[in-house]
């Protein structure tokens, strides 16, 4: 297991961070266009059609109740763009036409000259497609079309077929709705993750100590289990580790570590060999062999560790796992007086594994220290297993 895997993490949370959000802006691109038509409708923006060339099946609207009846529509006139039917409007010069309906009613109407058609099968020009729209005149701009004298049938809407408006707000929507997307997305992601995360919070901590003979027997490993948790944790907190068995959370990312660990370090694959070995270290030759009390130690606390580590992986039930780790605690409460002797020999016994592994190196020592900077933080906890007696009647169910 490596030392700073809480580092390792955290590069792992920042890569799959970018991923999301490189994720979440390609899905937002692919919306773009799709929430484009939700939103322009809902903004009342020009149809898309509005300014492509009329079709057959366009509506003719021949008088100013037609285009306040149809959504969409096209205007057939006599003669082509004519400039004495052409007016500019307004601090931009804004270019109207007039249009004269087979009603005789004008009005006003913005296109271009290349929307304009000729219909050689009637003889007429056919306008763009076109929609009645809301003429949003300025009191000044109002009093110049007054002045023109245009004799406009109206002055409150027009013939809108140019859809410059969509246009702009569509090239607009594009410009922004891409970035804006992906942030929600991401932002409902995180949500998401957050709530699944609270949602298991009772599986993710189904491992933590519910009593004092849980937190006792839990306090047998916990040197190791405080300690590889501050390693596996992805942000550094001064807030205390709970008390849990196995030392982790229940997650899939701790399984996993859990799986890699008993594997590579103990050829351990199965509940069954986990067992055998418990049942090696704390009954059998592995602990009936040991002529030391740092042997006994060390072998005591490390099968209540891997019933520990198999309550993380929910090999068994808590209840058939937290009689097991009974078992092993009587034991311990057996071969020594304190938790102070406990704890010793057994961090003696680890030092002393660790310089024979690994020599002197700078690693082994801060791994070494780390165990110990373990044992005196859950000495000073008053919720911590070491404030209870060494000899809690480990029966108790409460």
């Amino acid at each position: 297991m490596k030392y700073e895997l809480g580092r390792i993490l955290r590069w792992v949370l920042v890569v799959a961070l970018l991923l999301l959000a490189i994720v979440c802006r390609v899905t937002a691109g692919a919306l773009t266009e799709s929430v484009w038509g939700r939103y322009a409708k809902e903004r009342g923006l020009a149809p898309e059609a509005v300014g492509t060339q009329a079709q057959e099946d366009t509506p003719r609207a021949r008088s100013v109740a037609d285009m306040e009846r149809l959504e969409l529509f096209t205007v057939e006139e006599a003669e082509a763009w004519e400039e004495g039917n052409l007016f500019f409007l307004g601090q931009e010069n804004t270019l109207y036409k007039i249009l004269v309906l087979e009603s005789g009613e004008r009005v006003a109407a913005r296109y271009s000259r290349d929307g304009y058609e000729y219909n050689t099968a009637t003889g007429l020009w056919a306008s763009p497609v076109g929609r009645w729209a809301p003429w949003e005149l300025t009191e000044t701009e109002r009093a110049s079309v007054e002045w023109k004298d245009l004799d406009l049938t109206t002055l409150d809407y027009y013939a809108d077929m140019l859809g410059e408006e969509r246009d702009i707000a569509h090239a607009d929507f594009r410009s922004w709705f891409p970035w804006l997307g992906s942030l929600t997305l991401m932002a409902a992601a995180v949500f998401l993750i957050l709530l699944v995360r609270l949602l298991l919070w009772p599986v993710r901590e189904s491992n933590r100590a519910q009593s004092d003979v849980e937190c006792w027997l839990a306090g047998t490993h916990a040197i190791w289990g405080q300690s590889i948790a501050r390693f596996s944790r992805i942000f550094p907190s001064r807030r205390p580790i709970p008390i849990r068995f196995g030392g982790l959370p229940r997650t899939p990312v701790t399984r996993w570590l859990i799986r890699s660990t008993l594997r590579g370090s103990w050829e351990i694959t199965s509940y069954a060999q986990l067992l055998e070995t418990v049942e090696y270290m704390s009954r059998g030759p592995g602990f009936t062999n040991c002529n030391t009390q740092t042997a006994r130690a060390w072998q005591l606390c490390r099968s209540s560790s891997l019933l520990g580590m198999a309550m993380v992986l929910g090999w068994a039930s808590r209840e058939e796992l937290v009689q097991r780790s009974r078992e092993v605690g009587k034991l311990i409460q057996s071969h020594f007086s304190s938790w102070d002797e406990l704890s010793t020999n057994f961090l003696e016994y680890f030092a002393n594994f660790r310089v024979e592994q690994d020599g002197e190196a700078q690693e082994s020592g801060e791994i070494i220290r780390d165990r110990v900077d373990s044992y005196w933080s859950l000495k000073k906890r008053p919720d911590g297993p070491f404030s209870l007696p060494w000899n809690l009647d480990l029966n108790e169910t409460k």
